[in-house]
């Protein structure tokens, strides 16, 4: 299973999205690469508590 985490900016609780794929995860990380909302602090995409990336603003 991937999760996909948005560590919000304004201290809310995080937003977590699960994925059976792999590329359905990525697709919607690959999404925020360019995000200026200012709403995310960090992004992690991972595999099983595995990091497998992060994008940070």
């Amino acid at each position: 299973m991937f999760t996909l985490t948005f560590v919000r900016r304004d201290h809310k609780p995080n937003e977590i999205y699960y994925y059976q794929k792999n590329s359905d995860a990525i697709y919607h990380f690959q999404l925020f690469k360019d995000d200026d909302s200012g709403l995310y602090h960090r992004i992690l995409l991972e595999d099983e508590s595995q990091l497998i990336d992060t994008i940070d603003y």
